[in-house]
């Protein structure tokens, strides 16, 4: 097996090009090692960071350029939206992908999982560790999925310090408001353990999806508010 990554692709119909942020495509291997038949399916990988109500149309065009430059059924084509604004995921799932034909999988929380012990996850990790701290960073109790990100890339300051500055700004502008002032690499996981949402929490609850954060804050809040005043009622009649 093969598998071929590339962007550019020519538009077939007008002979320019489509600049594609990451195209993958999986071979089946042929005996000269040459890539031969595509297997199943092929996958275009977008990343978007503001609100363009031209992608609807720029992408639904991309499903028919590659499944032509392919020769395969554009239903053998799929798209992956990465995002790292809770914002922007909730205006592509609202308002921008329901005006597409081909509706493009959004990667969310619940594909992300959470890397929360530095010593034992973040080295070696590092792009896995950065996604992790983008995704879930933003919720008050995943201090340590923030930290062990940023143990992660703390190797990659002498080594690539333009990489290292760009990681670390992603996951710094990702993070609770809260933790930016104390937040600093290495973390032991041992001195202060990860505070992580149940396995069985509902990404909804902290996904806020569209959401701004002062809309965010107002919501845990109110809802702590009320947690503490029906505790209050209940050590009242007892």
């Amino acid at each position: 097996m093969l598998i071929d990554r590339s962007s550019v692709l020519p538009r077939l119909s007008t002979g320019s090009e489509i600049q594609i942020d990451l195209l993958i495509s999986v071979h089946r291997r042929n005996p000269d090692g040459t890539p031969g038949e595509i297997l199943e399916v092929i996958w275009i990988v977008e990343v978007q960071m503001c609100r363009d109500r031209t992608r609807a149309l720029a992408w639904s065009s991309y499903f028919n350029v590659v499944a032509r430059a392919f020769g395969v059924d554009p239903a053998c084509v799929e798209m992956l939206v990465v995002s790292p604004s809770v914002e922007i995921r909730g205006w592509l799932v609202h308002s921008l992908f329901p005006r597409m034909k081909n509706r493009p999988i959004l990667l969310t929380r619940a594909h992300v999982p959470r890397l929360h012990q530095a010593q034992r996850e973040g080295p070696n990790r590092i792009e896995p560790a950065v996604l992790s701290a983008i995704y879930h960073g933003r919720d008050p109790r995943n201090v340590a999925v923030v930290r062990t990100a940023l143990a992660a890339i703390a190797p990659l300051e002498h080594v690539d310090h333009e990489l290292y500055h760009e990681y670390r700004q992603l996951i710094r502008d990702a993070a609770h408001t809260d933790m930016t002032d104390y937040i600093q690499p290495p973390y032991d996981p041992v001195e202060e353990p990860a505070l992580e949402p149940d396995e069985d929490d509902g990404v909804s609850e902290w996904e806020f999806e569209g959401l701004t954060w002062g809309q965010i804050r107002e919501r845990l809040v109110a809802r702590y508010q009320k947690e503490g005043l029906e505790q209050g009622l209940e050590q009242g009649l007892e």
